[in-house]
């Protein structure tokens, strides 16, 4: 089975990485592979490169991560991707003893 990497979310991931000023563009390319298919995701891998020696502290590439999250983040959630969030399944075997849940 051959998986291709090149849908539309994937696309738009590497180009919101590559607008995030401090990520390295050139040789040093974004890079995003598949790293597991779970139950209900499909978890990737976004590896990208940032110019140590511009800057040695930590609390900037530090910066830079958490912007390059955020902005996939709100890339993807704007065109329409929804994000994963924990799922509960609960059973209750005792059938005499049945629970009442409320929607809010």
């Amino acid at each position: 089975m051959k998986i291709i990497l090149q849908t539309d979310a994937i696309k738009l991931i590497l180009e919101t990485v590559n607008n995030v000023e401090g990520v390295l563009k050139g040789d040093k390319k974004s890079a995003i592979t598949i790293h597991e298919l779970s139950t209900n995701t499909i978890n990737i891998n976004i590896q990208f490169w940032i110019d140590t020696f511009k800057s040695t502290k930590r609390s900037v590439h530090n910066t830079i991560r958490s912007q390059v999250m955020n902005d996939v983040i709100d890339a993807l959630t704007a065109n329409g991707y929804s994000l994963p969030a924990n799922i509960v399944e609960l059973k209750n075997y005792d059938l005499s003893n049945k629970i009442n849940f409320k929607k809010e």
